[in-house]
Parts: structure tokens; sequence; C-alpha cells
């Protein structure tokens, strides 16, 4: 569908039946100008397309009505157009003024106002001035400010946001805007104070509060207007065209005042981040690839995680290579309760005549594709080596690293969910950092990844366990079960949080003699312990006499969840944590 035409639709479904057009009534605004802006609306969530002078889709700029921690309304970008306008650094220019599509021809005495929010643009739109609105106050991007030259500007953000208004005035006179004016507002205006709320407040006054407000717009100071003064540059420095003396300065990097900041997008909160690569490890035959279609199934209903957090619906992609579609994954997801509507399968390509395995990162332009074609917030991968092009050794760290940025790129830029699949290696012991297959730089690319390993106390029951956390504290173990569902495919059934680490999975012995060892070490420490604390010195002893060593001692100490404490003015002494309630072990929470 043409990218306008779907703004349309959007729009028509917000305006006739969806029920959201109460949002905007409750902020005094009309629905002639919420018409004209074609806002839109998906899911519960509001969709304000910035488009183009030339009547083009750049992207659209996604809010929910549900506010943050701060404050702050939930959002997101989507849609960017392909060809959108690049910054000094090469890097696409993503945070896109709403209204860019309003600007005419400059008009003496008719100046364009810049607000800091779609509503607040509105507001002013409604009142009858030419009004655009800047996501982000001082992120201006030169290259959307170079669309106000030649007209008088009026910036109008929120209150105690005067210096961002003067920072943004200045990069709009050094594009060439004719004027660039700042409002003040009043000192005893609260701080966040902003133009749609005065409407709420007093909608038959605003109109000339509105006037007034801007009649009170300054010019920046003199040195506010003077070009940038840097050491050792002379006066012949032109902030427009980036010339100096007259020859093209090509900048460097990105500076940070440059970057808008952002809070962590969550596909499930402290789990697996949008917009980012998580990796899923574990030895075949445990249950990965149904936890993924689990997975995958609740993001495509958008039913509660396992964990009870909230979970947005949206579109998956799987690319398996080692189930079949009929036979597993279509029965699996339909035994998980997914949404077969929303999800895709996407295995191979077409190269020339004939099929062949899709290839990472060769083939990111059909996984784009894939994603937009259901809005995926999710991309499985199963497994990843399956998939990693022939020209990367999945054991060379750059070869790697080389393949998996352009995945992160396309994961950060379409803000889905990049699940990848990986076996365990061979290797015992160590860092469990270093157990998945191929080389370290995979889960080093990720920002999350999470083990499958079997219960090192029931045999029937699995523990997904957190490895690697960089955006989150790590999350919960949890224990599940992998169980026959009515249609005979198989499916997780969860059990709760669970204390094993994936430190203490992969360190648990697999050879029989050594299970058994440790068995006994635990069952020594439940009777040891039985009838209260005992001196750790003594535990040592007697396990010594009972032929049972130091080292599967403590390793049964720490499954167990045994403590040590010094009495006061006494030797060290073993015991259960408080509450565990004598010789058992803490079971996983239901």
């Amino acid at each position: 569908m043409n990218p306008l035409a779907r703004v349309l639709e959007d729009s028509d479904r917000l305006l006739n039946g969806s029920g959201k057009m109460d949002y905007f009534e409750r902020r005094e605004l009309g629905r002639d100008v919420v018409q004209d802006a074609g806002i839109g609306v998906e899911n519960g969530w509001f969709l304000y397309p910035c488009i183009s002078r030339s009547c083009e889709l750049l992207g659209v700029h996604v809010k929910s009505e549900r506010r943050n921690g701060k404050g702050k309304r939930e959002q997101e970008w989507r849609n960017y157009a392909p060809d959108l306008a690049l910054k000094a650094n090469g890097k696409q220019a993503k945070v896109i003024p709403f209204g860019l599509d309003t600007l005419g021809d400059p008009e003496p005495g008719s100046p364009v106002i810049l607000c800091c929010g779609e509503e607040d643009a509105l507001s002013l739109r409604q009142a009858g001035y030419t009004t655009l609105s800047q996501p982000g106050a001082g992120l201006l991007e030169p290259v959307y400010a170079r669309e106000f030259a030649g007209h008088e500007v009026v910036v109008f953000y929120d209150a105690g946001e005067e210096r961002a208004a003067s920072k943004d005035a200045q990069k709009l006179l050094e594009a060439g805007a004719m004027e660039v004016r700042v409002v003040p507002w009043p000192p005893e205006a609260p701080n966040g104070a902003d133009v749609n709320g005065r409407l709420v407040e007093d909608p038959e006054t605003f109109g000339d509060w509105a006037a007034r407000m801007m009649a009170t717009a300054q010019p920046l100071p003199a040195s506010d207007n003077a070009p940038p003064q840097r050491e050792g540059v002379p006066d012949q420095y032109d902030g427009a065209s980036g010339a100096l003396n007259g020859k093209v300065v090509h900048p460097v990097g990105t500076l940070l005042s440059e970057v808008a900041p952002e809070e962590v997008e969550w596909l499930w909160e402290g789990r697996i981040p949008k917009g980012k690569v998580a990796v899923l490890d574990g030895d075949p035959g445990l249950g990965k690839s149904t936890v993924t279609i689990d997975i995958g199934a609740h993001t495509s209903t958008g039913r509660s995680w396992p964990d009870g957090g909230a979970c947005k619906a949206g579109g998956v992609v799987i690319c398996s290579a080692e189930d079949g579609l009929a036979d597993t994954i279509r029965p699996r997801l339909d035994a998980a309760g997914g949404d077969p509507e929303r999800v895709l399968a996407l295995t191979t390509v077409m190269d020339g005549d004939s099929e062949r395995l899709l290839s990472i990162p060769e083939d990111l332009d059909v996984v784009r594709q894939a994603i937009e074609q259901v809005g995926a917030k999710l991309l499985i991968v199963d497994p990843l080596m399956a998939f990693l092009s022939g020209r990367h050794d999945a054991h060379r760290d750059q070869d790697v690293r080389r393949a998996l940025a352009p995945l992160a790129r396309l994961a950060e830029e379409m803000r889905v969910a990049v699940l990848v699949v990986r076996h365990l290696n061979k290797s015992s012991g160590g860092n469990p950092l270093y157990r998945g297959g191929g080389s370290i730089g995979i889960v080093g690319a990720a920002r999350s990844a999470y083990l499958v390993a079997r219960h090192p106390e029931d045999e029937n029951l699995r523990v997904l366990a957190p490895l690697k956390s960089n955006l989150a504290a790590p999350a919960p173990s949890l224990a599940f079960g992998v169980s026959e569902a009515p249609n005979g495919a198989a499916r997780v059934e969860w059990k709760g949080e669970t204390r094993h680490t994936a430190d203490a999975l992969l360190a648990a012995p697999t050879d029989p003699e050594k299970r058994s060892a440790l068995e006994e070490a635990k069952d020594y420490i439940r009777e040891t312990l039985a009838g209260g604390p005992r001196g750790a010195q003594v535990v040592l002893e007697e396990a010594h006499e009972a032929g049972i060593s130091g080292v599967t001692l403590k390793r049964a100490k720490k499954d167990l969840g045994v403590v040590s404490k010094k009495a006061a003015d006494g030797p060290w002494t073993w015991r259960w944590p408080e509450g565990q309630g004598g010789q058992q072990e803490p079971e996983p929470k239901r």
C-alpha cells in the first residue's frame, strides 16, 4: 500500500468508530484540526505522520496515552522513508518535525510557530497559526532547519525549555531563517507548562493568551546570533554551510547533543529489548525452539508474559532451519495460543530460478520486507549458525561482528526485537557466556542472553536463566515444563520463578556418578542442619569423615541456598536462609 494511502486509512480509523477521538476532545482539539493533520490510530497507539513539503511520508511518530515513570508519553518511530535526509555524519536524520507539509512560501508579517509537542502545534493551528512541532527540545536537525529558510519563526517551547529553545533558534538562523524569536514564559509558570495545557485550562481566552505570549517573543541575544567561535578558528566560519575560510569542513562522529535521549523499550520487560539482538542458548532437545514459539505466540496476541508483565501485540517473523512448518511450527503456535495471521515464516529466498537458504547479512532486505509485511515486533532466527553467511566464519570474532552489525542496525531501525538461537558447545565449566556455539562475538553483540537448561532437582522441568543483561538488572530465572498439547504438539507450561542461575546450571555434573555424589552431599546437609545452625568447621569435618569431598560439599551448599553466618563472638555457622523453614529447598514461585 502507498504510504500516504496508509496514513489516510489510519486517520479514517481514528475518526470513525475507534473511540479514540475522545483523547483529543479532552485536549479541546476539534475533529477538523485532527483530520487535517492526518493523525491516525492503530492498536490503541496514535500515529502522527511527518510529511515533507513535497507531500512524501518521511516517518511516523507513534505515541501512547500512557505515561512512563518520568511522566512522558510512551513513544517510538516507524515507517521511515528509504531516502530519508542525511545528517552531516552520513546517518539518517530520524527526529522529524511534524507539519513540514504546512510550510508555504515565506510571507512578511506571517511567522511560523515551532512548538515542542504535536498537541501544542494543533492547539495553535486551531487558533489560526501556521504551527509545526519539533519532537525533542534542542534536537532540531540542521537538515530540517533548512526547511524554514526565508521564514520568520517564533519558537514556543514548554516552560523550562528556554535554553533548548535558544539552541534550536540558533540552528534556524544558521540555516537561513529570516528572523527567529523565542517566547519566554513568565517566572511564575510551573516547569513543564505548555500550550495545550493552557487551551484545556481556559479555551475561551486561549486565542488572546497566545497572541499576548507571542508578542513577548524576543530575538536571540547578539552573543547567540554570532557564528560559532572556536579556539584558533577565524571569524570566516559559516555555520550554515560548514565552510571555514571558503573550504567545507566535514564533521566526523556524532555530538551527543544531536542524540535524542531514549528510554529502553522492551518486548518482554527486563528480558527481551526492542531494537536489539538477544541470544537464547541451550543443548538440543531441551525445548529452546518451543520456548521461542511460545514467546512468538505471546507477541502475536498481546497475551501477558509468563511473569505477569504486559505484552504489546505485534507481528512475528520466524526464520527456522530445523523444524517443518506444517508438522511442527504451526501446531506448536496453535498449541501456544498464537495468532497465525500475524506470524510469517521466512526460511528461503529466490536466487534466480531456484531457492536457497536465507543468508545473514546478505538477505536483510528480504528480512526487512517480511518485518514490514506483518508489522513485526519480534524476529526469531533459529538457529543462527544455519543462516549466517558462508563468507563469515562463525568462530572468528571479527567475522561475526561484521555479520551481526547490519542485523543489529536493522533491529534498531525497525524497532524489532531479534532473538537468535544457539546450541551449546562441548566444553564444560567456566564462564557460561563462553558455552554458546561459535565466537564470543555473538553474545558480545547481544544486549541480553538466556540459557535453557535442565532443572537440577526435577527431570521433568527446565530453567530459563539469564546469562547477560546489559540494559537492566538480570530478571529472575523461570522454571518451565514441556508437555504434549491436545493437537499432539509440544507446548511450554511456565512454573514460576526459581533461584537456579546459569552458572550453577552449567556447573552441575552430567556424569551419573558425580550427580549421585552431589545428591549424597545435599542429603547430608539437609540432615545435619535439620536441628538448626551448625558450626562450619564441624560440618566440614563430619562430611570428610562421611567420604564427601570439600568441593562437592560446597557445590551442594550453593545449590541448596545454605548461607554462612558468623555468630556473635563465635565461630562461622552454616544455616538455612531466613524463612526457608528448615530442610527443604525453596520451591519455585507459582
